[in-house]
C-alpha cells in the first residue's frame, strides 16, 4: 500500500527493520525541533499478535488534506493511539485539498470504516496485525 501526501508533505510506507517484518510503517516528513515528527508515534505502535483477538483497527491521517489509512495494531496499544493520533491530526494545517478515501494494509480502498476488520498473519518469523475489509492478509506477506 502507497499513498501519495499532499501539501508539500509525504508519508510514505517503507519496511519496518526494528520489528524484523514487513510490517507498514509511515513516516512524516514533518519533524519538530527534535528531529521527529508528531505523527512517528505510529511506527512505535506494537502491531505483534497471536491470533486476530489481538487485534484492533486504527485510522492513521497521513496528510493536511485529511487522507488516511487504516492501520492494525495489537488491542493493548489502543489507548497510545488514540492520544498519539489526536496529536498527529492537530499537528497538520488545514491545506483546503480534498481527501482521499482511506485504504487497509490489504490495499483496499474503504468506503465504510465501520466494516473494516483485523487479522493476524504471519510476516516471516512475526504475526502481524493487517487490515482489511473482503480480502484478508495472505500468511507471509
Amino acid at each position: 500500500m502507497f499513498l501519495a501526501a499532499g501539501c508539500g508533505m509525504a508519508t510514505t510506507p517503507s519496511n519496518d527493520a526494528a520489528m524484523g517484518t514487513d510490517s507498514p510503517s509511515f513516516t512524516d516528513a514533518r519533524v519538530d525541533d527534535s528531529g521527529v515528527g508528531p505523527c512517528a508515534y505510529v511506527d512505535t505502535l506494537d502491531r505483534t499478535c497471536a491470533s486476530d483477538a489481538d487485534c484492533a483497527v486504527g485510522l492513521h491521517q497521513t496528510n493536511c488534506c485529511g487522507s488516511s489509512v487504516m492501520i492494525g495494531l495489537r488491542s493493548t496499544q489502543q489507548s497510545t493511539y488514540a492520544s498519539s493520533e489526536s496529536a498527529c491530526m492537530a499537528s497538520y494545517p488545514a491545506c483546503g485539498c480534498p481527501a482521499t478515501l482511506p485504504t487497509t494494509d490489504s490495499g483496499e480502498t474503504v468506503t465504510d470504516t465501520g466494516a473494516v476488520l483485523a487479522a493476524c498473519v504471519s510476516v516471516g518469523p512475526t504475526m502481524v496485525c493487517r487490515t482489511y475489509v473482503t480480502m484478508r492478509p495472505p500468511n507471509g506477506r
